[in-house]
C-alpha cells in the first residue's frame, strides 16, 4: 500500500474519532444543560412556593372550570367530587365562604377543590369547618390553608385522634386568624339581615360512650327557610339520640338567642322534613337508619363517594330506608355526576345541576 493511501486512511480514522468525540461532547453538554435547567426550574418553583404563592395554586388554576358568577341573594352549595372523601364548599348569600371538610388529600381531589375555589374567585375561606379528623375529611386542609387561608377554622374539641387534631390545630394557627374548638350549639351567623343565614352544630359533643366516627360534628345550615344537614360520619347510634332529643324537647334544647347588629335573633334549627341531606358516612350501612330517615324525611340527598369504591357506598339498605321514608326523594351522587351545585334563591326556589 502506498504511503499516500496509508496517510489518507489514517486521516479518515482520525476524522471519525474526532466526530465521535464531538458527538459525545455535544450529548454531554445537552445533558448538563438539561440538568441545570431542571435545577433552575426546581429552585424557581421552590422560591415561588415559599415567597409568592403555593405551587398547588398554579397547578389547579391551569384546569379551572368555567362557572357563572353567583347572583345577589343566592346561596350556592358545591358538593365536590373528591373521590372517597368529603368536601363541600358553600358560597353564602352575604358573600362569605364556608368549606365543610377538605377531602382526602389525594392530588386529584386537591386539584379539584382548589380549581373550584379559583373558578369562583375565592380569595379567602371565611369559615373552614372540619367534622372530624379522619383522613378522608381532613387530608386536604393544609393545601386549602396554604392557598387561601381562613378567618376561622373550626376543629373538633374532642376526637379519638387527638395527636392528629393537635397537628392540624398548629397548622390552622399558622394560616388563619381564629381557631375554634367546636361543641354542641357552636354557631355561625350572617352579617346581613337581608341575606340572613345561620349554621349550628347539633352533635359531636364530648361523651365517654362515643368514639371514632360518632364524635363527628353534625352541622345544620338554614337559608330562605331551606334546611340542610351535614352529619359527618356519625352512625345510627348518634342519629337515634338526635331524633330522641328532638322528639322529647321539640327541638327547644337547640334554640339559641344571638345578638347581631340588626337585633336579637332566635336560632331554632329544625331537622324534621329536611330539604337537603348530605348523606352520612358516604352512604355506609351503619348510618341513616330507618328512624333517622323517617324523621328527617329529606327531599334531596347528596352522596359523596368514590367511583367503584370497595365499601359499596352508598349502601342499598340506606337507599331503601330513604325511599321508604319518601318515595319521591331525589339522589345526587358525586361518583356519577362529579361536582354537584345546589343553588338556593332568596325566595326559597332551588335548582341542582352538575358542574
Amino acid at each position: 500500500m502506498r504511503s499516500t493511501e496509508r496517510k489518507q486512511i489514517k486521516q479518515t480514522k482520525e476524522a471519525l474519532v474526532a466526530a465521535r468525540l464531538m458527538r459525545r461532547r455535544r450529548k454531554l453538554t445537552l445533558r448538563i444543560a438539561a440538568i441545570l435547567f431542571a435545577c433552575l426550574l426546581l429552585c424557581a418553583m421552590i422560591l415561588i412556593d415559599v415567597f409568592l404563592f403555593p405551587v398547588e395554586y398554579l397547578w389547579a388554576a391551569v384546569l379551572t372550570p368555567e362557572i357563572e358568577d353567583r347572583k345577589d341573594g343566592q346561596m350556592r352549595v358545591f358538593y365536590l367530587d373528591v373521590g372517597q372523601g368529603d368536601c363541600t364548599l358553600v358560597q353564602l348569600p352575604d358573600g362569605q365562604t364556608l368549606m365543610i371538610d377538605c377531602g382526602n388529600g389525594e392530588s386529584e381531589a386537591i386539584r379539584n377543590i382548589l380549581g373550584i375555589c379559583v373558578a369562583l374567585g375565592v380569595q379567602k375561606i371565611d369559615h373552614l369547618f372540619i367534622t372530624h379528623a379522619d383522613a378522608d375529611h381532613i387530608g386536604g386542609m393544609e393545601a386549602v390553608l396554604r392557598c387561601f387561608g381562613a378567618d376561622t377554622v373550626y376543629l373538633p374539641a374532642e376526637d379519638p385522634m387527638q395527636e392528629r387534631i393537635a397537628q392540624y390545630r398548629e397548622l390552622a394557627r399558622k394560616y388563619c386568624k381564629n381557631v375554634c374548638d367546636t361543641s354542641m350549639l357552636t354557631s355561625m351567623i350572617s352579617e346581613e339581615e337581608e341575606n340572613f343565614w345561620y349554621a349550628m352544630v347539633l352533635g359531636g359533643f364530648p361523651d365517654t360512650e362515643k368514639e371514632g366516627n360518632d364524635t363527628s360534628a353534625i352541622l345544620y345550615l338554614e337559608y330562605a327557610d331551606r334546611k340542610l344537614l351535614f352529619p359527618g360520619d356519625v352512625s345510627y347510634r348518634v342519629e337515634r339520640e338526635l331524633v330522641s332529643i328532638y322528639e322529647q324537647t321539640g327541638g327547644i334544647v337547640f334554640e339559641v338567642p344571638m345578638q347581631t347588629s340588626y337585633g336579637t335573633v332566635l336560632l331554632s334549627p329544625n331537622i324534621s322534613s329536611l330539604d337537603f341531606l348530605k348523606l352520612g358516612h358516604h352512604g355506609s350501612a351503619d348510618a341513616t337508619c330507618m328512624e333517622f330517615a323517617e324523621y328527617l324525611h329529606p327531599q334531596n340527598v347528596f352522596v359523596s363517594c368514590g367511583a367503584g369504591n370497595s365499601y359499596n357506598h352508598p349502601s342499598q339498605e340506606v337507599i331503601e330506608n330513604l325511599l321508604q321514608a319518601d318515595a319521591s326523594v331525589q339522589f345526587y351522587r358525586t361518583d356519577e355526576l362529579g361536582n354537584i351545585l345546589l343553588t338556593i334563591e332568596r325566595d326559597g326556589r332551588y335548582s341542582v345541576l352538575s358542574v
